[in-house]
């Protein structure tokens, strides 16, 4: 565990996250990118490159998404699960992010 941290600290992961999260204009997405941890497991970096893999060949064909203008829903969401009814305009915002 100390050398895990200690590799993480000598990489400068830390700031290469903080560079990654200026770039992210989804404000409710910066924790998950903060949480982001390097894997050792053969099998779980295969599976994160080819996901990588199939987003860069899906911005190749259909371009970038216009994720700047992505809107957090968390709290539509939550208010939904436990059945409260949502405004016009929370199932506006929730249709132009679908």
């Amino acid at each position: 565990m100390k050398d895990d941290i200690k590799s993480l600290y000598t990489l400068e992961f830390d700031k290469i996250l903080g560079m990654l999260v200026s770039y992210c204009p989804v404000e409710a997405a910066h924790g998950a990118i903060l949480s982001i941890r390097p894997s050792v497991s053969a099998q779980e970096i295969k599976k994160r490159l080819a996901e990588v893999s199939a987003a860069k060949a899906l911005i190749q064909v259909k371009s970038t998404p216009p994720i700047s203008s992505v809107k957090d829903i968390t709290s539509h969401m939550e208010r939904a699960e436990k059945g409260s009814c949502l405004s016009m305009g929370d199932l506006l915002e929730i249709g132009s992010l679908l």
